[in-house]
Formats: structure tokens, C-alpha cells, sequence
């Protein structure tokens, strides 16, 4: 008797149908906003670091070219830093608690486990990366501490700089 009730009810029906698209379409929205972040603490004093990178404008025999700039030709992707620590895929910390990456930016150390060329002007780049300053891009930094440098930007997008490189 209870389901000829309802089923003669169509209002109430429909109103669930409806509430159940508007649910899964704010999901939809909800899911779009969720990112994973990466958070990286990259230092010169790391000793347990995860990896030691060493990162020169000017390197002999270098494992990967990297030309990184404003205005490239053909880049592989385009980097932007950001205010917004919620927005960035990318998040360089100042604490090596809250980092799930840690690396050992070393420019002295012959035994490094990854070494990275980069510059403006490098004759066949591996990878090329665009630095916006305004507009879209394709990956957002956050620092903590507002400045960031050459290799402390290589090391956030290290993950990115060996897929590109592989290909």
C-alpha cells in the first residue's frame, strides 16, 4: 500500500530525480577544484635528502637540458608562480616536516644523483619551459617564502622536466 502511495505521488518522484542530478553535478564541480599538490622542501644542507640534484647554468656532461625562460619557442609546458597556495600543483615549503619530496640542490657535489643544465640560450634543450608572469599556464608554484631561484623552480618540477626528458 506504501509503494502505490508513492508511486502515484510523481511530484515527490521528480523532485528526487532532480535532487539527485543536482548532488552528482555539484560533485562534478566539487572534484574539478580538488588538485593534489606536490610540496617539495629543496635545500643546499639536506643530508638525509631523498635525491641530490646539482643545477648549473654552465655544467659539463649534463643529464638533462633545460631551457627555461620568458617567450620560448615550442615550449613543453608553461609555469606561473602564484598567490594562492590552494591553486598551485606545486607548493616549495620552508619546512622539511611538511614536505612529501625532499631534495639536496648541491652545486659543488661531483656525485650527484641528477644533474640539470639549464639557460636561455642552450642548443638542443631536452625540455623547454615557459615562465608566465600573467595569463594561463599550464602549472602553478607557491612558495613560502615569496622568492624562488632557478633551481629551487627545476627542483618543484623535476617530476614534469624527467617525464619530457624520456621522450
Amino acid at each position: 500500500m506504501i509503494s502505490t502511495i508513492i508511486s502515484n505521488n510523481k511530484p515527490f518522484n521528480i523532485a528526487i530525480k532532480l535532487n539527485s542530478i543536482l548532488i552528482i553535478l555539484f560533485c562534478l564541480k566539487v572534484s574539478s577544484f580538488c588538485v593534489a599538490q606536490q610540496i617539495i622542501f629543496a635545500d643546499a644542507g639536506l643530508e638525509a635528502a631523498s635525491l641530490s640534484l646539482q643545477v648549473k647554468k654552465e655544467l659539463n656532461f649534463p643529464d638533462i637540458k633545460v631551457q627555461l625562460g620568458k617567450n620560448i619557442a615550442f615550449q613543453d609546458f608553461t609555469v606561473a608562480l602564484t598567490n594562492f597556495k590552494s591553486r598551485a600543483n606545486f607548493v616549495l615549503s620552508e619546512s622539511e616536516q611538511a614536505a612529501s619530496r625532499t631534495i639536496k640542490l648541491d652545486n659543488c657535489d661531483n656525485f650527484s644523483d641528477l644533474k640539470i643544465q639549464y639557460g636561455i640560450d642552450l642548443p638542443f634543450p631536452d625540455v623547454r619551459i615557459e615562465l608566465r608572469e600573467n595569463g594561463m599556464a599550464d602549472y602553478l608554484i607557491y612558495t613560502e617564502n615569496g622568492l624562488i631561484s632557478a633551481p629551487e623552480l627545476i627542483a618543484c618540477l623535476l617530476p614534469l622536466i624527467r617525464e619530457k626528458a624520456k621522450k
